[in-house]
């Protein structure tokens, strides 16, 4: 593998441990990254996640977040995923952390080599496949000489290696994209140690690699699930050539709604049959192959039902808006009020 170089950018890796931490400070000190704990195991939530991904946000670093995982198979694997990505979708959402998320593989209760190497397996395919990203395994040498096979080298390694000597090819690994060389740093703005990390690259290399406008963000048009659009044009006389919107113009939420949440005759009736609107926090992807819109958690979902064939979906969402930005919006507020003094004898 490469050595460590004073030209890579450097950083630090936190959890609850650190306690409260300036983070200007930090970035004042030349750190241009972080990894952050989220998660461990099915349940437990670092209780300084979602500060420290705000403030070093907030400052100006890049950051990541990692998970420890306790899985002893696939299905914990999907149960500690799960709870991983809904925390991280608390904290902004996957876009809003630039660099790759990890999973912190180095405890043994997954039996033997075999079947640790399967687990780590698990964790990198679910997660691309509930994601469309790739996921980065932490991990150390020793760990790797007694519990992998050799098989996930082709994976990003985020590598704990504490020796001044340069790391030799290990697991199948050649390099590293992320090396953690010490866990008794001082970093000003942290009190106590704090693990230091660096990048293979310089920082401009960094920003290169992981500071680029998230494709989901407000303002872009990645196309979300096929079926929602389509049901738009079968059943809301939207035009075959509309292109569809993730999140949804609010504008044309409020054109949609205005169409289905009518307040006489039997249009109600079709309201709770086809059309819903559902309005709270929820993880920030509208649809199998949509992208992440990483505003903010908060969103109305337009959800749509196939009558008694038990198709049903979700034809888009509007997060992080100015409620009184636009007659669209005003309208989709009257119209919210309409739905709930009504839904006690719709």
């Amino acid at each position: 593998m490469q050595s460590r170089s004073g030209n890579h950018a450097k950083g630090i890796d936190v959890s609850h441990w650190q306690g409260v931490i300036d983070w200007k400070q930090v970035k004042n000190a030349g750190y241009s990254f972080a990894f952050l704990k989220a998660t461990e195991g099915p349940k437990l939530v670092d209780d300084r996640f979602r500060i420290n991904a705000q403030g070093a946000r907030a400052a100006g670093l890049l950051t990541g977040a990692y998970h420890f995982t306790r899985a002893r198979n696939a299905a914990e694997v999907k149960a500690e995923l799960e709870h991983f990505v809904q925390t991280v979708d608390s904290a902004g959402g996957l876009g809003a952390f630039k660099l790759p998320l990890a999973v912190d593989i180095e405890t043994k209760e997954g039996g033997t080599r075999e079947n640790i190497t399967a687990i780590a397996q698990e964790w990198v395919k679910q997660y691309k496949q509930q994601t469309g990203r790739t996921l980065m395994i932490y991990t150390y040498p020793d760990f790797i000489d007694t519990s992998l096979d050799g098989t996930l080298g082709n994976v990003p390694l985020w590598y704990a290696y504490y020796s001044s000597r340069v790391p030799a090819n290990k697991g199948g690994w050649v390099s590293w994209e992320f090396l953690q060389y010490t866990n008794k740093g001082s970093v000003p703005g942290i009190n106590g140690n704090v693990d230091l990390n660096e990048y293979k690259g310089s920082e401009a290399e960094l920003l290169n690699a992981y500071d680029t406008p998230d494709p989901g963000s407000k303002g872009s048009v990645p196309q979300w699930k096929e079926a929602g659009r389509q049901w738009l044009i079968d059943h809301a006389g939207i035009s075959a050539d509309w292109k569809a919107e993730d999140p949804l113009d609010i504008g044309t939420l409020g054109a949609i709604l205005a169409k289905y949440y009518g307040v006489g005759g039997r249009q109600k009736r079709r309201v709770k049959r086809r059309l819903s609107l559902k309005i709270g926090v929820f993880p920030s992807r509208f649809g199998e192959e949509s992208m992440p819109n990483v505003q903010c958690p908060t969103y109305c979902r337009v959800c749509y039902m196939e009558g008694g064939n038990g198709m049903s979906g979700v034809v888009g969402g509007v997060g992080c808006y100015n409620p009184f930005a636009s007659t669209g919006a005003i309208l989709v507020l009257f119209i919210l009020l309409v739905i709930i003094t009504r839904s006690f004898w719709l």
